[in-house]
């Protein structure tokens, strides 16, 4: 049931539901992908569409949800170290 809901979608289903994950890796960092492998096997194994078409679609979700959530990683790693104290609010520039 929900995977037919989930192929039906097509690309932008699969951008959306890659951005969602991006946009709470953000908000509570790691703990978002903790639902990504139990995910990632269900829609594998049970969607009603071809594998070939199961592994683009969650490869794109992979991609939409790297660039949603990663691009505040990459701005704060981009800048000085000097700088990333106050992006980041941190006591430390390292992110270690």
């Amino acid at each position: 049931m929900c995977c037919g809901r989930w192929s039906g979608a097509g690309r932008r289903g699969c951008c959306g539901r890659g951005a969602a994950v991006g946009l709470a890796f953000l908000t509570k960092t790691l703990q978002a992908f903790l639902i990504l492998p139990p995910l990632a096997v269900l829609y594998a194994v049970c969607a009603p569409v071809p594998v070939r078409r199961r592994l683009g679609q969650l490869a794109l979700s992979a991609l939409a949800m790297v660039v949603t959530g990663g691009w505040w990683v990459a701005v704060v790693e981009l800048l000085p170290p000097r700088a990333r104290t106050s992006a980041a609010r941190r006591a430390t520039p390292s992110w270690s």
